[in-house]
């Protein structure tokens, strides 16, 4: 991938990737509760071209392309606290 993955729990822009040796942001996803925003995310990890983002605020985990940011699926819808 080569980009540096930036989380920023309360922010427009709450998931960037930015290239390593810095400059703008290649791709950004943006804060809401749509499928595919994020509104409180928590773990990020990148496995084979994808990028999971576990969400605590929509309570799900989200997958993108990690070459584009596009959103490719919402992986799982776990229900929020009892």
């Amino acid at each position: 991938m080569g980009d540096t993955l930036i989380v920023a729990t309360w922010s427009a822009e709450p998931l960037r990737a930015v290239p390593r040796g810095g400059g703008s942001a290649r791709w950004t996803v943006s804060a809401g509760s749509k499928p595919g925003q994020l509104n409180s995310p928590e773990c990020v990890i990148h496995d084979d071209g994808t990028v999971y983002v576990a969400d605590m605020g929509t309570h799900r985990v989200e997958a993108y392309d990690a070459a584009t940011g596009k959103h490719l699926r919402t992986v799982k819808a776990v229900a929020g606290p009892a």
